[in-house]
């Protein structure tokens, strides 16, 4: 099974007095633990724009929102080996968890911190991210009127022809 999780997620896990990786996960304690929780918690940190969705309007569908809620914290108590019910242990939870596959989304996040420690838009969020900018300039060459047509109103007569090759041999 795969899971786009948030960037929030993914920079909770690397700010860890001991970082750890997308898909590593250990024992965490308090208070990492319930800090992690109000990310999770948060629909707008989530990774997934149809998840997201569905946290938000979860009632539109028939499931109440806090029965959503009990299942996604269910399936992260799990993940984080923190399980309800003394039944599992984190032993028994490795082969589940080896199973689960977490993953950062192909868009940048919405939001960045700039070096001034501001937090700005990111232009890059709504595709994938932006590798290069090309500027292509292309010249812009009139047509040249045909003997016999009118030149229209307001516009500059077009330069005789030999003005026009001196011209364009002298750029």
């Amino acid at each position: 099974m795969s899971l786009v999780i948030g960037y929030a997620y993914q920079k909770f896990l690397e700010g860890l007095e001991r970082p750890m990786k997308l898909n590593e996960m250990r024992n965490m304690k308090e208070p990492n633990y319930s800090k992690l929780r109000e990310v999770l918690r948060d629909p707008k940190l989530y990774g997934d724009p149809i998840l997201r969705a569905f946290a938000e309007k979860s009632e539109l569908v028939g499931v109440p929102t806090n029965t959503y809620n009990m299942v996604v914290e269910g399936f992260w108590d799990l993940y984080c080996k923190k399980p309800a019910t003394p039944d599992l242990s984190s032993k028994k939870l490795e082969g589940w968890i080896n199973r689960i596959l977490l993953k950062a989304p192909a868009t940048g996040p919405a939001e960045e911190t700039n070096e001034d420690g501001e937090v700005v838009e990111n232009p890059n969020a709504g595709g994938p991210p932006v590798k290069a900018v090309v500027r292509v300039r292309i010249p812009f060459k009139r047509p040249e009127a045909a003997e016999g047509e009118g030149v229209e109103e307001g516009a500059e007569p077009a330069p005789p022809k030999e003005e026009a090759e001196g011209a364009e041999e002298g750029a």
